[in-house]
This record gives structure tokens, sequence and C-alpha cells, in this order.
């Protein structure tokens, strides 16, 4: 048996290659790599799961992964186009990220939308892996409660919340996540397998080329001084894998750019320069969970923030600190130059702003705030952490009722927007494939009473084609009474305040009721009352349908001079819909009718308060006024 050769300075033991040695000499140069691992083990998932519990629950509100807005383009392209055009757009308006699109929904899309928890656990997964990978990056160089500190960073933040329950936020984690991969391998000195991983990344997410950037970095880290130019040939073999990363990435955007992919518009380089600093104190503030907060928290939160900012900078003073600073200090500034350049393409899409469009960017500038915090005290770190997990468990949960109007938030797709859109969405889904569950080619289902700001929730008519594999279906807005004309294969209606909002009517009801406005509008008085009080019987809705016989059935009441009947109907109309605009002017001519001309012109001022450009009440406002000056 041969015994092992000697050890010691320069030499090597037979099991350990010189790659290896030079390796284990690096790692012990590095600034605190040089001392066993100490600490429990259990710390950094344990963290984990606290985080990801936390954002579960302020994540609360809808069921997660419902597919709205830009899924519906993607799930179209997946249902209809065979095979996939992998250099295309995938019915997105911008970008060609075919690993975020393509493979993502050519996974998850035959689940989706009949499985919206398919999606969402596959987020779910995106992100604890994110969460993981920083973790084992952090633990390589760092005390534990710092890499526990550096593993929540994704998993603590107000977009994660969106990106978790909407199937199209996989763009972003799976950019995200395979940065991560990519930091993570090159710090083990896996070279190929860090640019493979920061290809996928970029395929998944531009703003993750960030991470390929910083592999050439991580590549100088990784090598300290074991040995003379060691350094330098790590840095040049990292650059080359980065560069060929590189090279494909951009032979794959040309390609795709000749195939229709296309850029959001050009802006000069002076307005662009002149967007940076509104684009930086957005996403500042969205990256440190202060992007809606509620006026009452924002002002004790930001005097926490300024407290561990002013404790940071304060620890300069302090010879420990000063070599921590040292140590944490190429990745810290990375950081924040890769979060300050990309906020200069971002910027181009500035007044249209999301907070998800910066997630690696944001990954980026919170991991240097917490090597920034930790440089000075590992419980800063540990501090700056528990702020922000404060900060998600009181942000608002998802809206448990659909209001008329969208929320008022800074993002313009955020997380109680899109919980809004999906219960709007999955409603109607819900409704009408259990009402009609098929329908024949070239039906024509119409909507009535759609909520503001919400029909982008089905992308057109995508939506109503992938839930009944049907291309030849139209999604059109129902005419009403006053088109008679308008076929009306199925119809769905969306009731306000309601949790699941979208309800599928019955054809012969809206038929009826289409007949009803057919005989108002010729003054056959007496069959238009009757048509509609046969469309009242023949319908289960308690809303848009109800209310709009209540409306003209109380109008008609008006043309056969029986106001008191017609007053009758209009409150059982404000018992469904409330006293709206056209609720005051239908009351306003019942009062004028009456001969209480103060009672109309006073009914007829608050329809125009609620309404400005009502006509019916402008017209008999200026003739109550004329009549009134006589």
């Amino acid at each position: 048996m041969t015994p092992p050769a000697a050890t010691g300075p320069g030499r090597t033991t037979s099991a350990e290659g010189p790659r290896a040695a030079r390796a284990r000499a690096g790692a012990a140069s590095r600034p605190g790599t040089g001392r066993p691992w100490q600490g429990p083990a259990w710390l950094g998932p344990l963290a984990i799961a606290v985080a990801f519990a936390a954002l579960a629950w302020a994540s609360r509100g809808f069921t997660p992964g419902a597919a709205v807005a830009d899924d519906y383009g993607f799930l179209f392209r997946h249902r209809f186009q065979h095979p996939l055009d992998l250099f295309d757009s995938m019915g997105a308006r911008y970008y060609w990220r075919p690993l975020s699109r393509q493979g993502y929904f050519s996974l998850i899309g035959a689940a989706l939308p009949g499985q919206p928890w398919v999606a969402a656990a596959a987020n779910a997964i995106l992100l604890v892996a994110t969460a993981w990978l920083l973790y084992r990056v952090g633990r390589r160089a760092l005390t534990p409660p710092v890499a526990a500190t550096l593993a929540v960073i994704p998993l603590l933040s107000e977009p994660a919340r969106a990106l978790l329950v909407w199937p199209s936020g996989g763009q972003h984690l799976m950019g995200g996540a395979f940065a991560a991969l990519a930091l993570h391998e090159g710090g083990a000195g896996r070279r190929l397998s860090a640019a493979l991983a920061g290809l996928a990344a970029v395929l998944s997410h531009e703003s993750a080329v960030l991470a390929l950037l910083a592999l050439p970095l991580v590549a100088r880290w990784r090598s300290g001084d074991a040995a003379p130019g060691a350094g330098r040939r790590a840095v040049l073999v990292m650059s080359a894998w980065v560069a060929g990363a590189l090279a494909a990435w951009a032979a794959g955007y040309a390609v795709a750019r000749g195939q229709a992919v296309v850029l959001p518009a050009p802006v000069e380089a002076g307005a662009l320069l002149a967007r940076v600093p509104a684009l930086l104190a957005l996403a500042g503030r969205a990256a440190l969970d202060l992007e809606d907060v509620p006026a009452r928290l924002a002002t004790p939160a930001l005097a926490l923030f300024a407290g561990l900012g002013a404790a940071t900078l304060a620890s300069w003073g302090f010879r420990g600190a000063r070599r921590r600073w040292r140590a944490y200090g190429p990745v810290i500034l990375a950081g924040l130059a890769g979060f300050g350049l990309w906020s200069l393409p971002l910027s181009w899409l500035l007044p249209d702003w999301n907070a998800w469009r910066a997630w690696v960017p944001m990954l980026a500038l919170l991991a240097s705030l917490t090597l920034a915090c930790a440089a000075a005290s590992p419980w800063l770190a540990v501090g700056f952490a528990a702020l922000r997990l404060t900060l998600l468990l009181v942000a608002a949960p998802g809206p448990s009722v659909v209001a008329p109007e969208a929320p008022a938030t800074t993002s313009q797709m955020s997380f109680l927007r899109l919980v809004r859109l999906q219960r709007i969405a999955e409603s109607a889904r819900r409704s009408l494939t259990a009402s009609f569950p098929a329908l024949p080619q070239g039906a024509c289902v119409r909507y009535w009473g759609l909520q503001h700001i919400s029909q982008v929730a089905f992308a057109g008519p995508a939506a109503l084609a992938v839930w009944y594999r049907d291309t030849t279906l139209t999604w059109s807005p129902f005419g009403g009474a006053g088109n008679a004309g308008q076929r009306v294969d199925a119809i769905v209606e969306f009731q306000d305040h309601e949790p699941l909002p979208g309800h599928a009517l019955e054809p012969g009801a809206v038929r009826l009721y289409l007949a009803g406005g057919q005989a108002q509008r010729v003054g056959r008085w007496a069959a238009a009352d009757s048509l509609y009080q046969a469309a009242r019987a023949a319908t289960r809705t308690r809303w848009a349908l109800a209310y709009a016989i209540c409306d003209n059935r109380a109008r008609v009441a008006m043309s056969l001079d029986r106001p008191d009947r017609a007053r009758a109907f209009m409150e059982e109309y404000a018992a469904i819909k409330g006293r709206d605009a056209e609720y005051w002017a239908v009351s306003a001519w019942i009062e004028s009718a009456r001969g209480r001309f103060d009672a109309a012109l006073a009914e007829s001022e608050r329809c125009l308060a609620l309404d400005p450009r009502n006509q019916e009440c402008l017209q008999m406002a200026e003739g109550l006024r004329r009549l009134r000056r006589r």
C-alpha cells in the first residue's frame, strides 16, 4: 500500500490535486473563510421557513395562481401554436424570454386555468430555491445570522406577493433563481455550470445580466492570493465563459428581433437620465417594503431605517467593523452598482411602474444593504430583516370583495390589483363554464357591468378562447336594451362588492329583456312592462339585469303617467345598485312630473355631481332653472 505523500506548504495529499489545493489555499486567504463554520445548521432553513410563512400570510386573499392578464396571452399560444415558436414573444408585447415563457408555460400550461395552485406551487419553489441558494452563497464567507438574513431577502419583499400569486411572475422569479444559482456555482469554482446558469437567467429575464457580469468578480474573490497570477487567470477564464453566454443570448435575441419581437420605444438619452432619480426612488421604496405602507406606519418605518443607516455609518469608528467593511466592501459596491446600472434601461418604462419589474436589481440592492448592516454588526443585519418582516406582515391583504374602482397603489399591477383582477376573471370562468359547458363555434359571449380597469384581466378574447379551446368565440360588451338586434349566446354580468363578482345570465332572460327594450322604443308600454316582468322572473340574478329592468320599468311607468309606481321601481333599483347618477336622473324626472320643481332641480344637480356629462339631467336642470327665473 502506497503511503500518502507528505503535506506542508506547497504540497498536496495523494487525494488532492493541484487545483483543489489552490482552491483550499484561496479559501483560507479570504476574509472570514479561514475559520470553521460555527452556529446551528438549522438557522438558515428555519429563517427561510419563517420568512416564507410570513409571505404566505401576507399574500392571503384569494386562490393563488389564478390566470389573469398576460397569462392568457401565454396560455393562448400554448394551446393553439403547435409547435411553439421559441423565437417569438409568445403573445406578450415586448421581449424575448423563451425559458420563462415558452418553457415555463409548457410545464404548467396544461393545468391552467383549472388548477391554479400548480402555478402558485411553481412560483413558491422558485422563491424558496432563490432563498436557499443565497443562503448557500452566504455560508461560504459569513456568520450564520448574516447568511440567514441574506437568505430571507427574496421572501420578505412586497413585490414577492405579486410574483407568488401570478403565473406570469415566473418570468422574474426564474431570472432571480438562475441568477442566484450562477453566483452559487461561480463561488464553488464551477465555471461551466455558472455560465450556463447565467445564460438560463438571461433567457428568463434581461435583468439577470447583472449576475452574468458579476461572475468574473466572483472568480477573482474566490481565487484570493493562493498563487501569483491565479486571480488574473481565474478572471480571464470566467470572462471567456461569460462572453460565450452573452454571445449566445445576443444571437438568439437577434433572431427573435427578426421575427417581430420588439422592445419598448426608444427614449432620448437626456429624458432617460432625467427619469433615473424617480426610478431609484420608486425602486428603493419598493425594496424596503415602503411602496404602499399606510401613512400612520410610514414615518416610524422611515425613522427606523434611518436609525439603522446611521448606526451602520457610525461603525466606521470601530476597528472590528472597519475590518468587516474591507471584507464586504467590494460586494456592497458591486450590488449598488448593479442596481444603479439597471435603473437606466428600466426607466424607459416610466411612468408605467410595477415594482416586480426590478426584481433582480432589488435583490442586488437588498444584499448590499444587508451586508452594509452586517459590516457594522450582525445584529443590525438581523434588525434590518426583522423590520422588513414587520412591514410585510402589516401590509394590506388581498381584497375580499371586488370594488367598482381599482385600489389606489403605486404599482399599476400591484398585489392588491392583481387579486382584484383574479377574482374578476376567475369568477367569470367558473360561472360561464359551469352554466355553458360547451358553446357553438362562432358564439358571441357578452359581458355586462365589468368593473373599472378590469378588461385587461381577460387579455381581449384570449381568456375565452383558452377556457373553451375555441378561437372563433367573440367576447364583447353587452349593448343593453337599446341594441335589440345584438346576438347573445352567453352573457356574464359582474356584481360590485362581491367576492366572486362574475355571474352567468340566462340567455332566455336576456332575450326577453331585449324584446322589452324594442317594445319600449316604439311606445308599446304595456307590452314592454310585461316583457320586462317576464325577464325578471326568468333569471336568478340580482344585479345588472335586475337593476336595469327596474330602471326601464320605472321609465315605462312614467310614460304611463304612474309616478308612484315609477318611484317604487327606483327604490328597488337603489336597493340593488345604490343611489347613483341614474337613480337621481330618473328621480328628478319623477319629481318634475309631480310638479315638485325645486326637488327635481335638486335631484338633477345630485345626478350631475356624480356624472357631469349626463345629458338628460343637463337639459332638465337648464329647463328648471329657466322656469325658476320666470
